[in-house]
């Protein structure tokens, strides 16, 4: 990886006390865009979809991660497998959408030809030599593994497993905040700002006196945000949540569900209260007790652009707590994507060159610039 297109002094580790973020061309340089899409999003695991899509064997759905298609199924046996979805034969799709019903193998809709789940070639019409050709032509196999309840997959095959760099999470996370909720409804936004901007905003609450005086600010405390777990590649954290004594607003948010003050012996959880797992480089699922949980993607697209997804889930189906929760976080993220939209267009300022961390309020924020670092890092190093 050409060592040019970044500083080397932008790689060097400063501790927090004196941190200042990258530079502004790390969030506008097309180059450095690539270089984070091949060395962060290709070697780390990426969500892919939840265990509640595929119940049954020959239940599958489709996808697309970082530009490739891919189809993710339960097999036979109860294995789940991850397929490339592009046919070997022309590059048409060998599965569309989701199975409303179990599917016995994988057919394209292009030319017909057929595929087993685990990517062999079932057969090829007027291909007479299927036989001796078959093996080269099955459908390429992604790496995939499960957490709790969700899927994921990674396109690289020395990106290290993903259980190991999970562990440590059980000790304080034993309920599983997606598996044991209903889904709602999903929603995207699609986001002029960079996806470190977005990221640093949702790892800190400095901002949310200024950003949020009547949402956010209302419900939490902002200065009570601790880490109450940590592993190479992720982060558990707290908010206490304000009461009625705290003069906050009602929401909804804090009404979700049965009570529930423990996570199964584990973490006493507070009603009120906000838990966000973050997981690097792109997931985070944030619980709101006792039975609220959104699953939040950011996919970056360009430089200045993110896709950002939420999938919401709730231990209570009312449509009018739905409705209330839903137009409270709508009014929160529209306030955060205000100001990441005015942050991206001013990293064009010729009048600004980086930003400072402060170390009391933005040190998770400095936590996942390093694993940012970090991964850049390995990439722009010569081979041994």
């Amino acid at each position: 990886m050409d060592l040019a297109v970044v500083d080397e002094t932008d790689l060097t580790v400063v501790p927090l006390g004196d941190a200042r973020t990258f530079p502004a061309k790390w969030y506008t340089s097309n180059e450095i865009f690539a270089l984070e899409q091949e060395q962060i999003f290709r070697k780390t695991w990426q969500y892919a979809g939840s265990m509640a899509q595929l119940q049954r064997p020959g239940d599958f759905f489709t996808v697309e991660i970082l530009g490739e298609p891919i189809v993710i199924v339960r097999d036979r046996d109860g294995e789940i497998r991850a397929l490339s979805n592009v046919c070997t034969h022309r590059g048409g799709p060998v599965a569309t959408g989701a199975g409303q019903q179990p599917v016995p193998f994988f057919q394209c809709r292009y030319h017909a030809w057929t595929f087993n789940f685990d990517g062999s070639v079932r057969s090829a019409p007027g291909l007479d030599s299927l036989r001796e050709e078959k093996a080269g032509l099955c459908l390429p196999r992604i790496r995939v593994e499960t957490w709790r309840s969700l899927i994921f997959i990674t396109l690289d095959k020395d990106t290290p497993a993903l259980a190991p760099s999970m562990a440590g999470i059980d000790d304080v996370l034993k309920t599983d905040p997606i598996g044991d909720l209903k889904f709602q409804f999903s929603e995207t936004f699609d986001i002029k700002s960079n996806w470190k901007i977005f990221q640093y905003n949702s790892h800190e609450c400095y901002h949310c006196r200024t950003i949020h005086p009547d949402t956010v600010f209302n419900v939490l405390h902002p200065e009570s945000l601790e880490t109450l777990k940590a592993g190479d590649l992720w982060l558990y954290t707290r908010y206490k949540g304000k009461t009625v004594a705290d003069n906050a607003i009602a929401s909804d948010v804090q009404s979700f569900g049965k009570p529930q003050t423990s996570d199964a012996d584990g973490l006493e959880m507070e009603e009120g209260g906000f838990y966000a797992l973050h997981m690097f480089p792109n997931l985070m699922i944030t619980y709101t007790p006792p039975g609220y949980a959104v699953l939040v993607r950011f996919i970056p697209q360009g430089p200045d652009r993110t896709l950002l997804v939420r999938d919401h889930y709730s231990a209570d189906a009312d449509a009018e707590k739905i409705a209330s929760a839903k137009a409270f976080r709508e009014a929160v993220i529209a306030e955060d994507i205000e100001i990441c939209e005015t942050v991206q267009k001013n990293m064009s300022s010729r009048l600004f060159d980086r930003g400072r961390f402060v170390a009391r309020n933005e040190w998770q924020s400095y936590w996942f610039e390093q694993r940012v670092r970090e991964f850049i890092v390995r990439g722009t190093q010569p081979p041994a």
